[in-house]
């Protein structure tokens, strides 16, 4: 039972792989985009910080976790919204496969572009504020690195199954997608340390990951002992709540059939 569903799985990711192949432009751009997004909005905190490499190595580790909840919330959209007109979704609705296949589909793709050399193209060009120095760019403790890197799936995972949620039941559906990206902010780009009570923002699914890659650094807010405990605990919770929403978005879908489209 265990290798069938891991099979399939395999099987999904070999075909998201040749999705993929239509996106190289957007890929290439999402990482342009995000250079020059930090170029002007980070920039100057950086510059002006009294302390620019701490500055650095707390603000942009934050969003390896922004950027793979992000991702995921925007994959179920093309999904539910820009592949309908093209019949993708409905072949893949045909097939038995919902939002929760399509989004684990491309999400080694994802992880990899996206969240991985996104952010280290973005932490290369950053780095030049301060001149450039390898070790700047490089974390502390690779391992805890790498398990900031693992702990990105869930929130993917769970964002996206989310936002598909929320644009198959409520009229403002993409809307949705906006307005949850700005709250997972906090917590992520914007460091726990800002609120009295850091731990509440792990409510947000992404902060887990930022302060893990924060802590790869020697940055994070959250203690490093009670990050690792409650890792498996939040993960385990992460993916429960993605299978059960996604199946309530399956439903929703079978309920209201091309409405849902609207």
């Amino acid at each position: 039972m265990v290798a069938s569903i891991f099979r399939k799985y395999l099987h999904l990711m070999y075909i998201g792989t040749y999705f993929a192949k239509m996106h190289l432009t957007s890929y290439l751009t999402s990482i342009l985009n995000a250079v020059l997004w930090f170029a002007l909005v980070f920039g100057p905190t950086v510059v002006f910080s009294p302390d620019p490499v701490r500055a650095l190595r707390t603000f942009l580790p934050g969003t390896i976790g922004f950027t793979a909840a992000s991702i995921g919330m925007w994959v179920s959209t093309e999904f539910l919204r820009w592949y309908v007109y093209h019949g993708l979704t409905d072949m893949f609705r045909e097939c038995g496969l919902g939002v929760l296949h399509y989004l684990i589909c491309g999400i080694h793709i994802d992880l990899l572009i996206d969240v991985v050399l996104g952010y280290f193209a973005v932490m290369s060009f950053a780095s030049l504020y301060v001149g450039f120095n390898p070790s700047l760019v490089l974390p502390e403790d690779p391992l805890l690195f790498l398990l900031a890197i693992a702990l990105a799936v869930p929130p993917y995972l769970l964002c996206g199954s989310l936002i598909a949620y929320l644009y198959v039941k409520t009229p403002i559906g993409g809307v949705w997608t906006n307005v949850i990206q700005m709250a997972v902010v906090m917590g992520t780009i914007i460091p726990p340390a800002t609120i009295p009570i850091p731990e509440l923002t792990l409510i947000n699914p992404a902060t887990l990951t930022a302060e893990i890659a924060r802590a790869s650094y020697g940055t994070n807010t959250i203690d490093k002992t009670t990050l690792l405990t409650l890792t498996p605990i939040i993960t385990a919770v992460q993916l429960a709540l993605t299978y059960i929403v996604t199946k309530q978005t399956e439903k929703q879908i079978a309920k209201q059939g091309i409405r849902y489209r609207v």
